[in-house]
């Protein structure tokens, strides 16, 4: 009778799997208030985010967010709402601007709702938002955030 063989561990086959349903995603803005007023802006979360709450990762501070994901464009119809906790490290100076650490993920049912973590990165006219963003659902997530993320797009484009 053949031996059964492993070809790979448990964790080698659920480390995959996690690269595999995690994307790296960039969006970069152009910005009239510079990188002075927007660093303010981080700054002051807690008057347009949300109250800062405890405990939160080491070095970062916390809020208390109501996120809302309009996937229509008459926000009545199709606005999806969760709280969320939103996290921000210390603002860091670079050269031409400034750059702090930034994640967010459910603050409930945190396995059913998007994870992101990354950083903000402010120019002078310039102001990019980069990392890794983990949809719900693991593979099949990613697959259907794609599909949307590419049938915006495609509507944007056409003006439909």
């Amino acid at each position: 009778m053949p031996r059964m063989t492993s070809s790979t561990t448990a964790s080698e086959q659920n480390s995959r799997w996690v690269e595999e349903a995690i994307s790296y995603l960039v969006v970069r803005r152009d910005i009239a208030a510079g990188p002075t007023r927007t660093a303010w802006a981080i700054r002051a979360a807690r008057a347009w985010l949300g109250p800062e709450v405890e405990p939160a990762p080491r070095g970062m501070h916390r809020h208390q967010a109501d996120l809302r994901l309009r996937v229509s464009e008459k926000p009545s119809i199709a606005t999806f709402r969760k709280a969320a906790f939103v996290d921000f490290g210390v603002i860091q100076p670079t050269n031409d601007g400034w750059e702090v650490e930034v994640g967010w993920r459910a603050s409930t049912l945190a396995p059913l709702f998007p994870v992101f973590s990354g950083r903000i990165v402010a120019h002078a006219e310039e102001l990019t938002l980069a990392g890794w963003y983990a949809p719900p659902g693991g593979q099949l997530g990613l697959v259907a955030d794609r599909s949307c993320s590419t049938s915006r797009r495609q509507v944007r484009r056409d003006g439909c």
